[in-house]
């Protein structure tokens, strides 16, 4: 999933900021035959391709709302940003620098069955599996602004899966 979220907070309450995202990559599957978690990983090699969004929005000088939208399979997630250093977004000038906290929480439920795999088994063979994933994010996120609209930044997270 995108996470585009910059260091710099919007800087006033109710102003708000959108950026949309494409991306391309490689995806991994489990093998759950004979009921087993054991078997081996396999890579599917053909290029996955997504595109989402990205919402901020002020709600105090140092404080955003922040939401993540992936419109494949990922969660949505949504939280808040603190930035604790530097000039927020509306301020901020080439060589200014900005240190924000950022805590983010998703959650996704989807059923997959291999019916459209094996249309001839009997019913009773046939696999439903319910993915439920709730993710947490927890992270520090440091800029620099290198020119007046060019923020260069990185981000340091810990995730993790809930329940």
């Amino acid at each position: 999933m995108g996470r585009f979220i910059t260091s710099e907070a919007l800087g006033e309450p109710l102003s708000f900021s959108a950026q949309g995202f494409y991306q391309s990559f490689i995806t991994s599957k489990l093998d759950l035959e004979n009921n087993s978690t054991q078997n081996p990983l396999s890579i599917d090699h053909d290029d996955v391709r997504t595109i989402g969004f990205n919402l901020d929005l002020g709600i105090a000088r140092q404080i955003d709302i922040v939401t993540l939208h992936d419109l494949s399979s990922a969660p949505s997630m949504y939280g808040l940003k603190l930035q604790v250093f530097g000039e927020m977004s509306n301020k901020s000038k080439k060589g200014d620098s900005s240190i924000s906290l950022v805590y983010l929480f998703g959650a996704s439920e989807r059923t997959e069955s291999d019916e459209d795999y094996f249309l001839f088994l009997p019913v009773s063979d046939r696999v439903e599996i319910e993915l439920k994933n709730k993710v947490s994010e927890i992270g520090v996120i440091a800029g620099h602004r290198v020119y007046g609209k060019s923020l260069i930044s990185t981000k340091v997270t810990t995730i993790q899966q809930l329940g």
